[in-house]
């Protein structure tokens, strides 16, 4: 089934039906246990000068327990799950955070596995950060509905959502591109959605690429995830094409060269945003996006502008995170050796002062 309940800063709380819950109680105490699935959190960090609280959970059906998630010094997560007399703590470094990048905080588990994973990512760039541990403490329905419940469950304000899944989701890259963006390929265009393995695409340098990898991620469509519309004819775009904010875009100009001495820079879309050109439309709770992976460095062409496909860096840092990404079938000679093009990815300083320069 995959996601069932989605919680906003407005505190609202949906299932699958569509229905609000009226509170915790909605099964029959203490209601089916959810034997695996995923609790996927943003946050904002701020700025960080002690222990911050993220998430604070109490449940009285069952059995007592709760759950607890907080940011604290040394950039760490800290994770703390309770049922009866049974505890697990648990502590993820991060690395450094920006203050004001969402931090996607993501708890899967599989208690027939006897496994589970906790793992922070900042949608868009390299760092991520996982753990594996053994024995997770598996939730039941009432304790998920305590979880999207307003009044039994604080959380603090940074909190942009919270999403239940009742199947272990895949952490971060995120894919990128909305279904409908056109993909340029030999042939003509294509949705990027109906692009498969093997199938060549053409690069923004004009020469072709093979496809090793194709797939989609369905994401709550909130916070940092939320889809950006760019609208065509601007920026070179030759249709509008609906995609994530942290897709990263390549881009050149007679005022790229004269900011930074380069002839092209790649940036997140979402610095784009001006509410004429490049909007946050109405969306439905959920996004699926798409995206490819190509054998060489390269930028794609999507809707006439150049697009950086998959970036595979996190993975080629740490193998350990490929069993839980959404690359987690790909056989290991179908992996490209390169990472991303060479070129210079913008800060957010950076970023915001090309985009006010009105030169993309």
């Amino acid at each position: 089934m995959s996601w069932i309940a989605l919680r906003d800063r407005q505190g609202i709380a949906l299932w699958p039906d569509g229905a609000t819950p009226p509170g915790p109680k909605l099964f029959a105490d203490p209601g089916p246990l959810a034997p695996r699935g995923t609790l996927m959190i943003e946050v904002l960090p701020g700025e960080l000068k002690g222990e911050r609280l993220v998430l604070d959970a109490v449940f009285r059906q069952a059995w007592p327990g709760g759950l607890r998630l907080s940011l604290g010094p040394g950039n760490r997560v800290n994770f703390r799950m309770w049922q009866s007399n049974r505890q697990i703590d648990y502590s993820l470094r991060t690395g450094p955070l920006a203050p004001r990048r969402g931090l996607i905080l993501h708890y899967a588990w599989d208690a027939p596995a006897r496994r589970a994973t906790l793992c922070a990512y900042v949608p868009g760039q390299e760092a991520m950060a996982l753990m594996e541990f053994s024995g997770p403490i598996p939730l039941f329905f009432n304790d998920i509905a305590v979880l999207m419940d307003p009044a039994a469950c604080h959380t603090a304000p940074e909190v942009r959502f919270i999403a239940l899944s009742d199947m272990v989701e895949p952490v971060g890259p995120v894919p990128g591109f909305a279904p409908g963006a056109a993909v340029l390929t030999p042939s003509g265009e294509v949705p990027i959605e109906k692009i498969r393995v093997g199938s060549l695409v053409t690069t923004s340098d004009g020469h072709s690429a093979q496809v090793r990898w194709a797939g989609s991620m369905l994401v709550p469509s909130r916070g940092s995830l939320r889809p950006m519309l760019l609208r065509a004819p601007y920026r070179g775009l030759n249709t509008d094409v609906t995609l994530a904010q942290h897709q990263r875009l390549a881009l050149a100009g007679s005022t790229v060269e004269y900011l930074f001495n380069k002839e092209r820079v790649a940036f997140a879309a979402g610095y784009l945003r001006d509410d004429r050109t490049a909007i946050l439309p109405a969306t439905s709770r959920f996004v699926r996006y798409h995206q490819i992976l190509i054998d060489r460095p390269a930028f794609i062409v999507v809707a006439g502008m150049a697009a950086e496909p998959l970036d595979l860096t996190p993975m080629l840092r740490d193998r350990g995170l490929w069993a839980h990404t959404i690359l987690r079938d790909l056989p290991a000679a179908l992996v490209p050796r390169q990472r991303r093009p060479d070129l210079t990815v913008l800060n957010d300083y950076e970023a915001l002062m090309l985009a006010q320069a009105s030169c993309v």
